[in-house]
Order: C-alpha cells, then structure tokens, then sequence
C-alpha cells in the first residue's frame, strides 16, 4: 500500500477511536520505513505503538479492578 494511503488509514482510525486499526496500520508504516533503512524512524513508531499497549492494558487492569464492565455485563477485557 502507499504511504500516503497508510497515512489516511491511520487518520481515520484515530479519528474512528478504532484502536486495532491504529495499531495494524502504524505497524505497516513501520515495516516500511524499516524496508526503505529507516529504521530509527520505524523503532520509533514501534515503541510507540507498544507505549500505548501498555498504557491501555494498565487502564483496563485498573478498571477491572475497580469491578467496572462493560453495558452489557461482562468483564471489560483488551486483547494485544
């Protein structure tokens, strides 16, 4: 895919709150800043990707140990 392209895919999950899709699409921009030797840029955009994971994972852990679920009842759960 174009960079450009990943670049508006990324957008759009931002925007969307879609957290998958930011992380899949910044994960294929790094992969290709990695493939054109960038690889400061592409750790960069890595560690920030897993910044966020364990940020959102030490959210959910704290909620769950609050007791709070989801509208529907169940446990709030996050997948890595």
């Amino acid at each position: 895919m174009a960079r450009s392209d990943l670049i508006i895919d990324l957008v759009k999950a931002g925007v969307s709150g879609n957290q998958d899709s930011v992380r899949v699409t910044a994960e294929a921009i790094a992969a290709d800043e990695r493939a054109k030797k960038h690889t400061g840029v592409a750790d960069r955009i890595n560690d920030e990707v897993d910044i966020a994971a364990q940020s959102l994972k030490a959210i959910v852990l704290a909620e769950r140990a609050k007791g709070h679920r989801h509208a529907n009842g169940q446990p709030i759960t996050i997948e890595i």
